[in-house]
């Protein structure tokens, strides 16, 4: 029984990786790179830019975005839990602010190349964005 039970522990062990406990980076999947624009009129100005290490939101500019929270900052300072998981067509993530316990959960749905539809932004609103040339 006890070899058992040290059994069912090392293979939890193992199956848990890195990956699926909090962390402080980014690492969004390259479909979703880029600016992102919310397409609604309430919503007019709403600008995500996604890298390959960072979350930048903010409104839009001609130069790309005026950044009003620049999610790497954050989690390189280890202020943050960023949890995510990906698919083909879904980027998912819960982050939680440490020092405020504010919670944040967005998922992103690719519709087309060019249109996401994102949800859970503030109170569970669906917000539908084009990717900036």
């Amino acid at each position: 029984m006890r070899k058992a039970i040290i059994l069912i522990f090392a293979i939890i062990l193992v199956a848990c990786s890195k990956e699926d406990v909090g962390k402080t980076g980014i690492n969004p999947p390259s479909w979703i790179q880029g600016i992102w624009t919310a397409r609604v009129v309430e919503h007019t100005g709403l600008t995500l830019q996604f890298t390959s290490d960072n979350l930048l939101e903010g409104a839009a500019s001609d130069y790309g975005i005026n950044v009003s929270n620049n999610y790497g900052e954050i989690f390189d300072g280890e202020k943050a839990e960023w949890n995510d998981r990906r698919g083909d067509n879904v980027y998912y993530i819960d982050m939680e602010i440490l020092d405020t316990g504010q919670e944040r959960v967005f998922t992103f749905t690719k519709l087309t190349n060019d249109t996401l539809m994102l949800t859970g932004y503030g109170l569970g609103l669906e917000i539908e964005m084009t990717k900036r040339e």
